[in-house]
């Protein structure tokens, strides 16, 4: 800079040459913003980086300790939260990451005595599918061999339980014993969503529970199901009568 005298009716004195330089570091300014949209549980694509700058906004060279957190949103950070900024006053975050349900998040980075700077939006998305969870439980009593009045719903979802999305094959198998009748395996839609149909056990009385299972996932197990008494279909022999009987007595075991 230079600095200019002046005063009515005299020629202006001009100063000789003033350099400024930055002044003590007051704030963080953001310089690249987080990804605007990750996967969850998955590094950021684009790390944030944050700039020590003085009261005007001037990069400010010293090396000072920068934390962030999540500031809006809820779940986990991962990665490494703390860095130190470089000679010139730059933190540089790497493999940060955010765990948690889907939605909108901010992060917020400080250092102590300094205005924080705070991220723009990172919009979380489901993550990789890790396991089957069910959304509708098939029907608690069902008659043997009878289709079970409420069938099974069964949801593709990541580690944080959110839905993912996908076409995959999804099997049952019935714990207890019997015949599982309906249509298995079943392909989720869209969606990620299994709805199966025309489920019924065939068997003896008593609980039974059905096994959801897809490649490279965690199961799922349904609640317990009780088999009572199909529709009468048959006369059985419990006792027989007398193997051997006079002519015109009562038979001694009656059937």
């Amino acid at each position: 800079r230079t600095l200019q005298f002046t005063s009515a009716g005299l020629a202006a004195a001009t100063s000789g040459a003033i350099t400024i330089t930055p002044g003590a570091a007051t704030q963080l300014t953001m310089v690249q913003q987080p990804s605007a949209s990750a996967q969850n549980g998955i590094s950021f694509p684009q790390q944030p980086t944050v700039q020590l700058r003085d009261i005007s906004g001037n990069a400010v060279s010293a090396v000072v300790p920068v934390t962030v957190a999540i500031a809006t949103g809820g779940g986990t950070l991962g990665g490494t939260t703390v860095v130190n900024t470089s000679g010139a006053g730059l933190a540089t975050f790497s493999n940060l990451s955010i765990t948690g349900l889907t939605g909108s998040r901010t992060l917020q980075f400080t250092s102590a005595g300094l205005t924080t700077a705070t991220s723009t939006a990172i919009n979380i998305t489901a993550g990789a599918a890790t396991q089957l969870v069910m959304v509708q439980q098939p029907s608690a009593t069902a008659a043997n061999g009878a289709v079970f009045a409420q069938q099974p719903t069964v949801q593709v979802r990541d580690a944080s339980g959110n839905n993912v999305s996908g076409v995959r094959s999804v099997a049952v198998a019935l714990v207890g014993g019997g015949v599982l009748g309906g249509t298995t395996p079943v392909n989720t839609d869209a969606n990620g969503l299994a709805t199966f149909a025309g489920l019924s056990i065939t068997g003896t009385i008593g609980s039974r529970t059905l096994q959801f299972t897809s490649a490279g996932l965690t199961g799922a197990t349904s609640t317990a199901i009780n088999i009572t008494a199909g529709a009468a279909t048959q006369l059985v022999m419990v006792q027989q009568p007398s193997a051997t009987a006079a002519n015109g007595a009562v038979f001694a075991q009656q059937p």
